[in-house]
């Protein structure tokens, strides 16, 4: 892993001297040494931005967050002793020795393997690339009207096609955001009103339908995205933009549990923008109600996928045997092959990991995984899921990698990592979902741009 000017031999003092302060104010080790990780991961991050499309950097802070961080409070704060998390019984099922000795050597591996330095070398820099991407699209700004055009006819008819059409018209609608990245990039005259534009129609998009996932990861992906190259971004900025994103994600996640109390539970208001903002708009004037106990509380609950984890540790191999690589290997194959020749092939979101591997059998009023740390558990037990919690960040950066080296000779394909990698950043899911998701997202893209070709005579 390289640092640029921060030597290895500094980043190991910081942390050590870390170490110390830490067990000097009697943090136990095992805090300790989560709590340093975790910083050496966003530090990365930090590092990163600007120079490289470092959206595995956000795997890894989210893995650590997830599976790290999230469950150490849990552990500590919200335990079975405490009033919310015994009322909820969202403590940890497992004793904290026998978690962290999954999912910390767990964590570590996933993220050392997304840290391998590439099998292949790609001759030009991320930036280069986007320069590339500048200079091709300079008096191409159609294209980007193209697709977004496409983009914004494709959203409302995702509910009318045959269930079969929906992932196609799913990934026709995200070419809205790819086409305001087109806009961007061929230097147009109007470039602060599409920047607004975008961001009016995610937040609209996801007060609408309830789901803020999207919104937030859009927003990640596009602030990556737009940063690479940029030298005077400097480090004091990349902390005040995380910071900034952090308090936006706080803000975000104590309105959502109010506003749903409203529209999902049989209120008579539905999809309410004026409601949402008027939430959002009361936490803003007073963000101290978001450090209220019982909203730090859903917060932690709602990113503390150690928790599932945890039930499959104790569900597996207690109530259900060690599927030995079964789930791993028919997701591939469930990727490959159509529904049409396996009728009964698995299909994405989970349902069928949570009802075998924790016991949850009955119906769903909203949707949960057991992640890929327990994915890894469930089929190779503890020791097994070190080793393929390594393997499946080293496959994560070997994709990413080898889209690189197609763009440095078709550049404008760098533009549509968002939406081949956007699975990549979530750790909730499984192997299944990302590796059906990028599959189908290369599909897609490949007979997108030949139809774009053939019919309009246009090379996106």
């Amino acid at each position: 892993m390289k640092f640029g000017k921060y030597s290895n031999l500094k980043i190991f003092s910081a942390v050590a001297v870390g170490y110390v302060l830490l067990i000097a104010f009697k943090v136990q080790p095992l805090d300790a040494f989560i709590i340093l990780f975790t910083g050496l991961v966003v530090f990365v991050f930090l590092r990163n931005l600007t120079k490289e499309i470092n959206i595995l950097d956000v795997t890894a802070m989210a893995a650590c967050i997830s599976y790290l961080l999230m469950p150490l409070i849990t552990y500590n704060v919200f335990h079975e002793h405490q009033k919310l998390a015994a009322l909820w019984r969202t403590f940890m099922v497992v004793s904290k020795e026998d978690y962290f000795y999954l999912a910390l050597p767990g964590t570590v591996a996933l993220v050392m393997g997304l840290w391998m330095p590439r099998f292949f070398k790609v001759e030009q820099s991320d930036a280069e690339i986007f320069n590339s991407v500048r200079s091709y699209l300079s008096n191409k700004k159609a294209i980007g009207v193209v697709l977004i055009l496409v983009g914004l006819l494709a959203v409302p008819l995702i509910n009318l096609v045959p269930v079969g059409l929906r992932a196609l018209l799913y990934y026709a609608s995200q070419l809205t955001y790819i086409g305001v990245f087109y806009l961007l990039y061929s230097k147009i005259q109007m470039r602060s009103i599409a920047i607004a534009f975008i961001i009016s129609l995610m937040l609209a998009q996801s007060v609408y339908t309830g789901m803020y996932g999207e919104l937030v990861y859009w927003s990640i992906l596009g602030s990556i995205m737009f940063l690479v190259g940029n030298k005077r971004f400097t480090m004091f900025y990349r902390v005040s933009l995380l910071i900034v994103g952090v308090v936006f994600i706080f803000l975000l996640q104590s309105v959502k549990h109010d506003y749903r109390d409203v529209v999902w539970k049989g209120a008579e208001r539905g999809n309410d923008p004026a409601l949402f903002f008027s939430l959002f708009l009361e936490r803003f004037q007073d963000p101290t109600s978001i450090f209220e106990e019982d909203r730090i509380y859903k917060l932690v609950v709602r990113a503390n996928q150690g928790y599932l984890i945890a039930r499959s540790m104790d569900h597996v191999p207690k109530h259900e045997p060690f599927a030995n690589g079964e789930t791993v290997y028919k997701s591939f194959a469930s990727a490959l092959v159509p529904r049409f020749l396996w009728a009964n092939k698995p299909e994405s979101g989970g349902r069928a990991n949570i009802c075998r591997f924790l016991g949850d059998c009955g119906k769903y009023n909203y949707s949960y995984n057991i992640g890929q740390l327990g994915e890894a558990y469930v089929n190779f037990g503890v020791k097994g899921a070190w080793l393929y919690m390594f393997m499946y960040g080293f496959m994560l950066s070997t994709l990413l990698n080898i889209v690189r080296l197609f763009s440095s000779k078709h550049p404008t394909l760098i533009l549509w990592i968002p939406l081949l990698f956007y699975p990549a950043m979530v750790v909730e899911s499984d192997l299944l979902t990302f590796i059906n998701s990028f599959i189908k997202g290369v599909m897609f893209c490949m007979i997108f741009y030949f139809s774009i070709k053939l019919y309009l005579r246009i090379n996106i």
